[in-house]
């Protein structure tokens, strides 16, 4: 297979979502807006995909946002204004 080829296919799987990870979020999906209908929790919150997401052993761990105090936060927006 020529590189060409390879990113053509890339490309398409991209395009497509064929991916594992695009198929348990479609069945994620699913599941929630079912259990929407009459499956209702005790708080009244609406079911989401996130719900039936099994989390993936393989995935990078989520990068925590940087701490940022108050103060930084309103010095950004000061130098924004300025």
């Amino acid at each position: 297979m020529s590189a060409q080829e390879f990113g053509e296919w890339k490309a398409f799987y991209t395009a497509e979502e064929l991916l594992p990870a695009a198929s348990r979020l479609r069945h994620a999906q699913l599941i929630a807006a079912i259990s929407n209908g009459k499956l209702r929790r005790t708080d009244k919150r609406l079911w989401e995909a996130a719900d039936f997401m099994v989390a993936d052993p393989w995935a990078a761990a989520p990068e925590a946002p940087p701490a940022v105090s108050v103060q930084d936060q309103a010095n950004a927006i000061n130098r924004l204004l300025d």
